[in-house]
C-alpha cells in the first residue's frame, strides 16, 4: 500500500516555497539556523528530541555560505553559494538524495548536484533548479512527483533530471505535487492530482510523472504551493490558485468537487478575490499567504491555530476572503504546517500559529494568533517545514 504523508490525513502537513526572499541590502550568504520539531534531526544540530523541539533558533553545525533553505515533513535542505545542495533529517524515502536510506542529524551534501540556483522541499521529495534551467528531483515518487516520465513509482534515492522541462526559473513543492515556472511565464505541474493540483482541468488518483502545463497561465512571475493546491503570481500583481478548496484556501468560490469525498476544488486556476499588487505567495495546510508590494501581508483558508496572523483564530472554520496580518513592512513570507513566518524590512522575524514544538521561535511552546517576535536578529532568508522553521543569517 502506498505511503500517504501524515498531513494528507489532516494530522500534519508541510509547505515549501518556490523562491526564498532576501532582505534588500542583506548579505547573499550566511549561516543557517533552525528551530521547532526535531524528531528526525531536521534541525541539523546533531541530536534528536522526539517529543519536543527547540523553542529558540539554533545555528546549524558546519554549514555556512548558505543562500537558501527549504523544509519538508521531517527533513531540511540548504543551497550554498557554490551551487551545492545539502540535506539532513529523515531519509525514509530517499529525501536526502545520498543513494541510500540513512537519516542524518547533520547536513550532508547531496551528491551529483552542482550549479543549483533554487531548491524546494515537498513532503518527502525535493526539487532543484540548475543554472541551465533544468530541474532535478529525488525522494518519494509514488504519485510521479519526482518526474521520471515513466510508470515506475519507486523512490528515487539520488537526484535525476525531470523529463521534458527546460527554461525553468523557479520551483515549488506541495504535498505530493511538484510545480515549475518557466521563463516564458508558463507554469507546469506533475505528481498527485487527486484535488486538481495539476491545474489541467482534470482530477484523479493516478501517478503523473511527466510535467503538464497548468491551464490559462501565460503571465506568471512567481509560484507557491500548499499541501494540495497551487498558487501563481501574475505580472499584473493579481493571484491565481487551483486545487483543493475545502478550507477556502483558493480564496475564491468554486463549484467543482474532487476526490472520493467530493471535496470542493478547482481543476483550473481561479482568481483570488480582492488582492492586487501581490509580489510573493506561500501555501500551508489548507491556507495561503500573500505579500503585497506595499509591505502588507495577507492570508486566507485554515486559521485553527491563528496561522493567518490577524489576531483572531478560527477554531472551527476557515477564512474565505484574504485578511491582513498585523505585521507591517514585510519583505518575505513562509508557511509551514500550521504556522507562518513574516520577515520585516528592519530585519526582525515574526511568527504566528501552532507552537507545539517551538516552531514560532519565541522561547515558548504557546500557540499565538498574533505574530510574536522570533529570537533571531538579522535573518535575510526564511523557510518553513512541517513543524520547524529555517533561516539564513
Amino acid at each position: 500500500m502506498a505511503h500517504k504523508p501524515l498531513f494528507a490525513t489532516g494530522i500534519a502537513l508541510f509547505l515549501a516555497l518556490a523562491l526564498t526572499e532576501t532582505v534588500a541590502g542583506a548579505s547573499s550568504a550566511g549561516n543557517a539556523w533552525a528551530w521547532g520539531l526535531n524528531a528526525d534531526g531536521e534541525l541539523g544540530s546533531g541530536t534528536v528530541t522526539p517529543y519536543s523541539g527547540l523553542s529558540s533558533p539554533g545555528q546549524l553545525v558546519k554549514l555556512s555560505n548558505v543562500v537558501s533553505v527549504a523544509g519538508g515533513e521531517r527533513h531540511s535542505l540548504a543551497l550554498k553559494s557554490d551551487g551545492t545542495v545539502w540535506a539532513w533529517g529523515n531519509d525514509g524515502w530517499g529525501q536526502l538524495g545520498n543513494g541510500k536510506y540513512a537519516r542524518s542529524l547533520t547536513p550532508i551534501q547531496v551528491p551529483g548536484l552542482t550549479n543549483v540556483k533554487a531548491v524546494a522541499a515537498g513532503s518527502l521529495h525535493n526539487l532543484a533548479v540548475k543554472s541551465d534551467g533544468t530541474v532535478w528531483a529525488w525522494g518519494f515518487n509514488y504519485f510521479g512527483q519526482v518526474g521520471t516520465g515513466t510508470t515506475d513509482r519507486g523512490n528515487l534515492l539520488s537526484p535525476i533530471r525531470v523529463k521534458g522541462l527546460t527554461g525553468v526559473i523557479a520551483v515549488a513543492a506541495g504535498g505530493d505535487t511538484s510545480f515549475a515556472l518557466r521563463s516564458d511565464r508558463t507554469v507546469w505541474a506533475w505528481g498527485y492530482n487527486g484535488q486538481g493540483e495539476l491545474g489541467n482541468g482534470t482530477s484523479d488518483e493516478n501517478a503523473h510523472s511527466t510535467p503538464t502545463r497548468v491551464k490559462n497561465l501565460t503571465t506568471a512571475v512567481g509560484i507557491g504551493a500548499g499541501v494540495e493546491h497551487g498558487l501563481a503570481v501574475l505580472a499584473d500583481g493579481s493571484l491565481s490558485a487551483w486545487g483543493d478548496n475545502q478550507s477556502s484556501e483558493l480564496g475564491a468560490s468554486t463549484t467543482a468537487t474532487c476526490g472520493g469525498y467530493s471535496s470542493p476544488c478547482s481543476t483550473v486556476p481561479v482568481r483570488v478575490s480582492g488582492l492586487s499588487g501581490v509580489t510573493a505567495v506561500a501555501g500551508g495546510y489548507g491556507y495561503s499567504l500573500a505579500l503585497k508590494s506595499d509591505g502588507s501581508a495577507w492570508g486566507w483558508g485554515n486559521d485553527g491555530y491563528g496561522e493567518l496572523g490577524n489576531g483572531a483564530a478560527q477554531l472551527y472554520g476557515s477564512v474565505k476572503n484574504p485578511v491582513r496580518a498585523t505585521v507591517r513592512g514585510v519583505v518575505a513570507i513562509a508557511a509551514g504546517a500550521s504556522h507562518s513566518l513574516w520577515l520585516r524590512s528592519d530585519g526582525t522575524l515574526w511568527a504566528a500559529g501552532s507552537n507545539q514544538f517551538g516552531q514560532l521561535g519565541d522561547g515558548t511552546f504557546n500557540d499565538s494568533p498574533t505574530p510574536v517576535l522570533v529570537k533571531l536578529s538579522g535573518p535575510s532568508v526564511i523557510a518553513a517545514g512541517h513543524s520547524h522553521s529555517l533561516a539564513v543569517r
